[in-house]
């Protein structure tokens, strides 16, 4: 991967270029005043990219500009499997927006999960007694029965049966800060996905869900 970022600027004189990576330089002691700049910036990168195993390299031409670049290699990613990693196949999805319903159902089943769907927490409880699934996607406000009311039902199930394994509930919801993010804690919400609702962060959710952790 080469990564390259050019500039229009003053450039860089030639007998200055040599000293260009060296911790604290700089060309222009007032840019400094200007910009708040120390001079170790340029000499961070290199490093990282040293540390990654790549090359960071540059070129200037003094009134005309700069052009700096960095080259590493990567291994090629792979797309992990949800699914069998973390024991994620069928899913409920709680929402009560038409639109919002269809476009999450899509996005869920082109990831290969299957879904069904609860238009509010009374149905949201009513198929979790009737139906087995491995996570829910639960909206926060909606009417009926909102998803922290909900929740607090399903967990008070879970109870009662004595279930070893509970399901895994994460919040959908347009603040999970402070006060809300408690509320949502004690009624026994395990994750958070903040709205707009965000699916191509689903994954990191679902691998992160033991850490009750927010994306």
């Amino acid at each position: 991967m080469k990564i390259e970022i050019s500039d229009s600027g003053k450039g860089i004189p030639l007998k200055q270029q040599k000293h260009i990576w060296d911790v604290f330089h700089q060309v222009n002691i007032s840019n400094s005043r200007e910009t708040g700049g120390i001079g170790i910036g340029l000499t961070l990168s290199k490093r990282l990219v040293e540390l990654m195993g790549g090359s960071f390299e540059f070129t200037s031409e003094e009134g005309k500009g700069s052009t700096f670049w960095f080259t590493i290699c990567l291994p090629k990613g792979t797309v992990p499997d949800l699914m069998s990693q973390n024991s994620i196949n069928r899913i409920l999805l709680v929402e009560d927006n038409l639109i919002n319903q269809r476009v999450s159902m899509y996005s869920l089943r082109q990831q290969g999960f299957e879904v069904d769907v609860a238009d509010n927490g009374q149905i949201a409880v009513e198929k979790y007694l009737s139906n087995h699934y491995d996570l829910i996607l639960m909206d926060i406000q909606m009417p009926v029965m909102d998803g922290l009311e909900a929740t607090r039902m399903i967990r008070s199930i879970e109870k009662e049966r004595k279930v070893e394994t509970p399901i895994k509930i994460v919040a959908i919801t347009a603040n999970a800060l402070g006060d809300d993010r408690q509320n949502c804690l004690e009624a026994g919400i395990d994750g958070f996905l903040t709205k707009p609702f965000n699916l191509e962060k689903l994954p990191v959710v679902i691998s992160n869900l033991r850490h009750s952790l927010e994306y």
